[in-house]
């Protein structure tokens, strides 16, 4: 089945037609889409989520590739949803097939306020993705230097290797040799910092041969989701953001015309308290 009304209803700020829809049938609140998302996936405002959460909607569903709503908002680094699921103690350790858990997203979205959150909560700081990597692993291949110091403050393993044999300090140094990144890893390895420069750090050729080495003869990628892997449409397609307007556009009338024939049309007044007439039923671009 594909989107319902509320599913689509719910990705705009304002809860009033969601509100409404509900009052017309719950049951839409548990309705899969072909993705195996229900309208709590599509929450854009933290409005529209405490409505679906109230009426018992679930935190916990995940989709077909075991993404939960806490996943997308943490990906798109969206703090204020973030701490609106939080408050419904979510669980914090539930790993997708591409991205790994919501700690993991947090971390690709570059938000410190999002990783931040999730750490004070209790995030598993060294769960692993489908390939091994931890969350310090992603810190490490997009350089994300102060995300980076929160894990390692808060107890991150930095030498864990994921699937391919590769840790962290192994992962930077193929990222273009992200000295910055290189250097918060040594200064946590040494034991005595004072006794050696941080900035010393790849000099000589056997210390990258011996980090490349760390390779198991695997080709795999590393991660799941960056350019080597997954294009931006396909990554747009697993976070939910449509591509095509044509295709919201027919989605948008074919949802108009099962409202219409499914549920009497809703007060005046409540068309014009919502203020977002079609935009209230369209998918983020």
């Amino acid at each position: 089945m594909g989107k319902t009304p509320l599913h689509l209803a719910v990705t705009g700020p304002s809860s009033v037609v969601a509100s409404w829809i509900l009052e017309k049938d719950l049951g839409l609140i548990r309705i899969e889409d072909v993705l195996g998302r229900t309208p709590l996936h599509y929450c854009a405002s933290a409005a529209n989520f405490d409505l679906l959460l109230k009426q018992g909607a679930s935190v916990n569903h995940v989709d077909k590739r075991g993404m939960a709503a806490l996943h997308g908002v943490c990906y798109l680094g969206a703090s204020d949803l973030v701490a609106c699921l939080l408050k419904w103690k979510p669980r914090l350790d539930l790993r997708d097939k591409t991205y790994g858990t919501p700690l993991h997203c947090g971390v690709i979205s570059g938000s410190i306020d999002v990783v931040m959150a999730l750490v004070e909560k209790g995030a598993p700081l060294n769960a692993a993705d489908a390939n091994g990597n931890t969350a310090v692993h992603v810190a490490a291949k997009l350089g994300r230097h102060n995300i980076l110091r929160l894990l390692i403050q808060q107890g991150a393993d930095i030498s864990l290797q994921n699937t391919n044999g590769r840790d962290p300090e192994a992962i930077a140094l193929d990222a273009a040799g992200n000295v910055g990144i290189l250097s918060i890893l040594k200064h946590k390895r040494q034991d005595s910092p004072e006794s050696q420069s941080i900035l010393n750090i790849v000099d000589e050729d056997t210390k990258a041969s011996s980090l490349d080495n760390q390779v198991t003869g695997n080709d795999s990628p590393d991660f799941l989701w960056d350019e080597d892997s997954m294009g931006a449409a396909e990554q747009n397609e697993l976070m939910g953001l449509s591509q095509s307007a044509n295709d919201d556009l027919y989605t948008y009338e074919e949802q108009q015309e099962y409202c219409s024939t499914t549920f009497p049309k809703p007060a005046p007044e409540s068309q014009s308290n919502n203020g977002f007439g079609k935009a209230a039923f369209c998918l983020p671009r």
